[in-house]
């Protein structure tokens, strides 16, 4: 790794003289990202003992599982803004903390409000490490790895309800639900142990982040309105945010509906279900790092990935819904739907460095976060809809819909950008 650049060398861009990829240091940085997805992924889980122990009706119980999408969904920006007047790394390590505190201490709160306002407060953490993270993540990575390494990035969430999934019966069973917020407690607190200390090495030989800008309120408001209206400006980096949130909005709608849809079209069986669901998680996960991370190594722009593969996508979600090849082609058309949106989901993540230097990383991370929570809150209640309206065949309608769109988005943004396959080296606008 070389040394500090000059401060007009890295106005925009902080590691792009780098010679290599401090992959341990990236990987450090995704495992905080799977400790953020575990904020969403614990309360599915653990949900039927929990809303035995507070007596939850079946509205607090969704808010307790919705309330971390709804901070994202309100303050996803905001936290870009907040993160980068406060510091990148400083936010980071003091969001795993509060995180791990605040996963330690609910077990221990004997009233539903002070369990959902502690969900409130996961729902900073959450929204913190998912903006800091890959932020940081971008700027250890050489030029040529960049892409790749939002690939990986991409694969977090999946990879955070995944190893939810493999812990939660054994803790839950022995143990009890307390067991897996401490559990998720002490993940968060030995990635925030291990990462700090490193990170403030690298920051004395290269820099990570932008100078932290203000602590004063009146001027963090300006900031904020500020940096909204730059990023609304760049056209660019929203329509990448607007096809992650699509992404998102299919997703969400897929884990909850496609076991039914399976079910209830004969393709599996009662207790089939639950491990075939759990490889299909695997499957969109292998496809997030392997496959496209392959198909970046051979230097294929993710925007030519994410057409191929939202157009992939809208052909399996329409054969699974509507079984236009026969009950036999169900649980094929499944795989597909899921290998295909694994790849969209590495994709639009590999599209940020192409669309934002790394002066907007934690702004375009922002609008990310806030998208792709709107899409998740989006997309249960609009297949819902579609089934109310036609039967499963109907979710072929919103899959087709939402695909044409994040094709278009995906075009237009490449247009924009010139078709670019290297990180954005140019001065930032800010």
């Amino acid at each position: 790794m070389t040394g500090s650049a000059t401060a007009s060398e890295h106005a925009a861009n902080y590691g792009e003289h780098r010679t290599s990829t401090d992959w341990l240091t990236v990987t450090l940085l995704f495992v905080a990202g799977v400790g953020a997805a575990m904020h969403f992924a614990k309360i599915p889980a653990a949900l039927p003992q929990i809303s035995a122990e507070f007596d939850l009706p079946p509205i607090a119980g969704g808010l307790a599982v919705s309330l971390v999408a709804v901070v994202g969904m309100v303050l996803g920006v905001a936290a870009g803004t907040l993160v980068d007047a406060w510091g990148r790394r400083r936010l980071l390590i003091f969001a795993l903390v509060v995180g791990a505190l605040t996963s330690a201490v609910i077990p221990l709160l004997r009233t539903t409000g002070l369990f959902l306002g502690m969900r409130f407060v996961e729902g900073l953490s959450h929204l913190v490490i998912v903006v800091a993270a890959p932020s940081l993540m971008g700027v250890l990575a050489k030029p040529s790895d960049r892409t790749v390494v939002m690939t990986l990035w991409g694969s977090f969430f999946a990879v955070g309800f995944a190893l939810t999934d493999a812990i939660a019966p054994t803790l839950l069973d022995s143990w009890g639900w307390a067991s897996l917020f401490w559990a998720h407690a002490a993940l968060l607190m030995a990635t925030a142990v291990l990462i700090g200390p490193r990170l403030n090495r690298l920051a004395r030989r290269q820099t990570l982040e932008p100078p932290p800008m203000t602590t004063d309120l009146p001027r963090l408001l300006g900031n904020l309105v500020a940096d909204h209206g730059i990023l609304y400006r760049n056209l660019a980096i929203n329509l990448a945010a607007i096809g992650f949130g699509l992404h998102c909005l299919l997703f969400n709608a897929y884990l909850t509906y496609v076991r039914q849809v399976l079910l209830d079209e004969g393709a599996l069986h009662g207790g089939e279900v639950g491990p075939w669901m759990s490889l299909l998680a695997l499957l969109s996960i292998a496809s997030t790092i392997l496959i496209g991370g392959a198909l970046l190594r051979m230097g294929i722009s993710p925007f030519r990935t994410l057409v191929v593969c939202f157009a992939a996508e809208a052909v399996a979600g329409a054969a699974l819904f509507t079984g236009m090849f026969g009950p036999s082609s169900l649980l094929a058309a499944s795989i597909a739907l899921f290998m295909f949106d694994g790849c969209v989901q590495g994709a639009t993540f590999a599209t940020i460095p192409l669309v934002a230097s790394d002066r907007m990383a934690a702004l375009t991370h922002g609008a990310f976060a806030q998208t792709g929570n709107i899409g998740s809150f989006l997309g249960p209640p609009v297949f819902a809809a579609a089934a109310v309206a036609g039967g499963w065949p109907a979710g072929a309608i919103p899959t087709v819909i939402v695909c044409v769109a994040g094709i278009a988005c995906t075009m237009l943004a490449a247009r924009l950008v010139g078709g670019r396959v290297a990180p954005v080296t140019m001065a930032s606008p800010r």
